[in-house]
């Protein structure tokens, strides 16, 4: 939809002054392409052939360009709409990926429902970068977990003390 300025003469729409003002496709359209490219962890010909079927003709150009552009602004509102809906019992674990060609750690918590609540990569598997996975989640979320079981990480343990103290029980697998 065009909006007209009477007063200055101009021209507008939604997407004027965004980060999507001069694509040529609709909002909805580089949004979907950029979903699919995340969401499934397809590649970037699969895309293309997605969003063919859909009846959008795309090179993976342009997709690599719109994951690029806007993945991590999609990125920062998805993390957004997790704030305050995460259970109050989450599962940790810690495990080991490789990310553009170097090994990291991943950690990751998932409640109770099976919604993810958070993520954290780290060069390092140690307490330090566990406490930091545990702080980010519960920025994150605005959720301070009633209990936490994880799968016998020893980095887990006196992370959890440090910054969840008292208020948190911990389980492991073994005891579930």
């Amino acid at each position: 939809m065009q909006y007209r300025c009477a007063r200055f003469s101009k021209q507008f729409n939604e997407r004027t002054g965004t980060l999507l003002n001069f694509i040529e496709c609709p909002t909805e359209v580089v949004m979907m392409a950029v979903h699919y490219y995340y969401r499934f962890k397809v590649s970037l010909d699969d895309v293309v052939e997605l969003m063919m079927m859909r009846g959008f003709y795309l090179s993976h150009q342009t997709v690599h360009n719109w994951t690029q552009r806007f993945g991590v602004e999609l990125g920062l509102k998805l993390r957004a709409r997790r704030r305050d809906t995460s259970g109050k019992k989450w599962h940790v674990d810690a495990t080991y990926v490789k990310v553009e060609g170097r090994w990291c750690y991943l950690y990751r918590a998932i409640d109770k429902a099976g919604n993810l609540v958070d993520v954290f990569l780290s060069d390092v598997r140690d307490q330090k970068a566990a406490e930091a996975f545990f702080k980010q989640a519960i920025d994150t979320t605005g959720i301070v977990p009633e209990q936490v079981t994880t799968d016998k990480e020893t980095a887990l343990y006196p992370a959890m003390d440090a910054v969840f103290g008292e208020q948190t029980i911990h389980r492991d697998r073994a005891s579930t």
